[in-house]
């Protein structure tokens, strides 16, 4: 959300924002993102806990943050760094029933349960939906003049393994703001982390940001 905001703010104060540098972003959400934030949601909503939203006096739906995490974090990285991390690893000696588990699910189990404890379910649900609504090109006479409202000197970063946010859609927005005439360039970095690459790639994202801000 924050590369969507970065971009959301450049295109409504043009005169104000003089550069930016969205990590990861798209200028609008596509259906395969909008599609796993759903399920997500769901997962939330169908917790009986939820109370249509109204469950501050009572027990939080921690049980459906804890599947909506688990099923973001998977969108969150990739097959080829769960593999060379977990293997087919056991967690527990016994799996011969179903709470037996793997490396990967315990690890899954973890996170899950680690947000349900600080994050409020309806604020997922409201930040999760407003990252579906993202679009440059709303209120515009189209995607691509939306897009070039911007006209802050650009940098966006795209990530090879990126499964949320392929980088098709972080060239898409440099390609369109240069042809629009905004100083705007696409630079792709090569990680195995998928979309959590923008917090774990630090050496090679400040490299790239370092030579953006020196003029490079």
């Amino acid at each position: 959300m924050g590369g969507m905001q970065a971009m959301e703010w450049a295109a409504l104060f043009p005169e104000t924002v003089r550069s930016i540098i969205p990590f990861a972003a798209p200028g609008r959400a596509y259906p395969q993102s909008i599609a796993y934030r759903k399920a997500q949601r769901k997962a939330i909503m169908l917790d009986p806990a939820w109370q249509e939203g109204q469950y501050y006096d009572s027990e939080p739906p921690v049980k459906g943050i804890e599947l909506a995490r688990i099923v973001g974090f998977i969108t969150y990285r990739t097959e080829k760094e769960f593999a060379g991390r977990f293997g087919r690893n056991l967690a527990e000696e016994e799996l011969l029933d179903l709470h037996g588990r793997f490396e990967i699910e315990h690890y899954l189990e973890y996170h899950g349960r680690k947000l349900a404890t600080w994050f409020d379910a309806n604020s997922y649900l409201y930040l999760s939906k407003a990252m579906d609504l993202h679009d440059l090109g709303h209120g515009a006479t189209s995607w691509e003049a939306g897009v070039q409202r911007i006209k802050a000197r650009t940098l966006m970063i795209g990530f090879n393994s990126d499964l949320l946010f392929p980088c098709y859609q972080q060239e898409e927005v440099a390609t369109l703001l240069r042809k629009g005439g905004a100083n705007a360039r696409y630079c792709e970095i090569d990680s195995i982390y998928g979309h959590d690459a923008f917090l774990l790639e630090k050496d090679a994202i400040s490299k790239v940001v370092h030579q953006f801000m020196e003029g490079g």
